[in-house]
């Protein structure tokens, strides 16, 4: 490292974070130190983006102004908006603080700070919400769980580079382990679990993994692909002994900013274009791996007509509101990554990653799904495993 330049995970300038990222793209994974590895101490569920093709699409069709302002009209929508989706006083005081960070938003470009405004409606008013919080954990099917270890420990060796994802930044390089026929199993068998947790029928769409993060990896903010990737689950498959807790970050439909830790074996599943979640916060320790899998309802009319979501932008969009105040308060000047979000000026480049929230890191239980909120048994004996029929 040279004298007075920063790595990037100390980094709090998103724009240094990100160049220093992909300059460190081209470096090996063999450089990543591997001390450690035969002890497979942890196995975790995580839900999050899964390369860029899972980053909102918005500016891949962003139809006209007067298409816009039509269907603005025919959906019934309004300014100010009267109530968010869900309508509960923390998702709404949340959303309505977002939305005025984007309008205060400025020195980026067009296209910049319409993305910004799509994610914030999709979040707050487009997208309908599915659970009563948005997120739960519970554990996975044992001899799942065993056999994804397994894999990853005869196939280390074989990981290979990811390619760059604009919303995941480091030192090193993301890598991959392929094992196509279990992630297959893999998104089968959790299908009951995730229509137990989310109330509605659903359909596979894609898994994806095992991503392995290396050291100094951070998930910037985001929302999941809109046409596919709806109900999803991060099973965290394991991660090195040196490793600090490493939380996912996640907005819930309380309004409450939780983080999350995940243990051996843990499915997190979340509403994952609709809440906000990354891991802004670096990690600390050698590696950390997830296997991901996501679902979407039946009948999901963004599908293939995810540009519906720019109907709800108000015709005010392009102007800039300098005064960042909600209530009285002050917030902080949201920022846009290639559809991923950063708030400037925080530490971790998210305000609410740092300060106090609600942070879960307890111990699940097999059929109950799990949260800071509550606890719902979803099965009536706990000795089912992934086998049978909820």
């Amino acid at each position: 490292m040279l004298k007075g330049v920063k790595p990037c995970s100390e980094e709090t300038n998103f724009q240094t974070v990100v160049a220093c990222s992909r300059k460190k793209r081209s470096r090996s994974f063999s450089a990543i130190p591997k001390h450690g590895l035969p002890i497979f101490a942890m196995v975790a569920c995580t839900i999050t983006i899964i390369s860029s093709t899972s980053l909102p699409t918005a500016s891949a069709v962003v139809i006209s102004d007067d298409e816009r302002r039509a269907g603005f009209v025919k959906h019934n929508y309004s300014w100010p908006i009267p109530f968010m989706v869900p309508d509960t006083p923390g998702w709404d005081r949340l959303m309505r603080r977002r939305i005025r960070q984007v309008e205060a938003s400025d020195g980026q470009s067009k296209q910049d700070k319409y993305d910004m405004w799509v994610v914030a409606l999709e979040s707050a008013l487009v997208v309908p919400n599915f659970t009563e919080y948005g997120w739960a954990v519970t554990k996975a099917p044992e001899h799942l769980t065993r056999e994804m270890q397994s894999t990853l420990r005869h196939q280390f060796e074989s990981q290979y580079p990811e390619g760059h994802d604009p919303a995941i930044v480091g030192d090193y390089p993301t890598t991959l382990v392929d094992m196509p026929e279990l992630i297959d199993r893999a998104l089968h068998q959790i299908l009951p679990y995730a229509e137990a947790w989310s109330g509605v029928p659903l359909k596979i769409q894609r898994g994806y993994g095992m991503r392995i993060y290396p050291n100094t990896s951070r998930l910037l903010m985001h929302l999941d692909k809109i046409t596919t990737h709806v109900i999803s689950c991060i099973f965290h498959i394991d991660h090195s002994v040196d490793n600090i807790p490493w939380p996912l970050v996640i907005e819930d439909f309380d309004g409450i900013t939780q983080k999350v830790v995940l243990q051996p074996g843990d499915m997190l599943f979340y509403e994952s274009a609709k809440c906000l979640h990354g891991r802004p916060i670096p990690l600390e320790g050698n590696w950390y791996t997830s296997l991901f899998l996501h679902y979407s309802p039946i009948v999901w009319p963004f599908e293939e007509q995810d540009w519906m979501v720019q109907y709800a932008i108000p015709d005010h969009w392009e102007a800039d509101a300098p005064e960042m105040h909600v209530d009285g308060s002050t917030f902080p000047k949201l920022q846009n990554v290639d559809s991923a979000l950063v708030e400037l000026g925080c530490p971790n480049l998210w305000c609410a990653a740092t300060e106090k929230t609600s942070l879960w890191e307890g111990e699940t239980k097999k059929g109950v799904f799990m949260s800071s909120h509550e606890s719902k048994r979803f099965f009536k004996t706990g000795d089912w495993d992934g086998n049978e029929e909820l």
